[in-house]
């Protein structure tokens, strides 16, 4: 049996005018649209989620952020050596005043860091089949209305 590794990861809202904007992250592993994520080494949740949002995306969240806690799911993955992959997904969202400029950092795991619309959003990861992420999304901007951010 794999042994399970906790993930965690962030959905990042922000608004230009009326439009709603979220960050997708194109894996160079997983060859699809993702939320920025990563795994959790020195078992301080929300710093590995800081750590990560900055290396895959080259953003600098404030130390004022808020994060509210989305959903939880289990993932698997095999790779091509055979090895089976299991993770313990924790998603959270806040939200970004201003949209900054993405930069990824860690350019060997990420390919590219764009800004798109919350429904260009929800094709991307449909193209993924990765169900339970279009379910955060939804449920992360849920929240951000519930909070008044959006």
């Amino acid at each position: 049996m794999a042994e399970i590794k906790p993930r965690v990861g962030c959905i990042i809202f922000s608004k230009s005018g009326n439009d709603v904007y979220t960050c997708l992250v194109y894996s160079n592993y997983s060859k699809q649209w993702e939320f920025p994520r990563g795994g959790v080494d020195e078992g301080n949740l929300l710093r590995a989620l800081v750590r990560e949002v900055k290396e895959e995306t080259g953003i600098e969240l404030p130390a004022n952020s808020k994060f509210y806690k989305v959903e939880e799911f289990e993932e698997y993955r095999m790779l091509k050596t055979g090895v089976r992959l299991h993770w313990k997904v924790l998603l959270y969202t806040t939200y970004l005043q201003n949209m900054t400029k993405l930069n990824p950092i860690d350019t060997k795991e990420i390919k590219e860091a764009r800004w798109v619309k919350f429904d260009e959003a929800i094709k991307l990861l449909y193209l993924t089949k990765n169900y339970e992420l279009i379910k955060a999304l939804v449920k992360a901007y849920l929240i951000m209305i519930r909070k008044g951010y959006l």
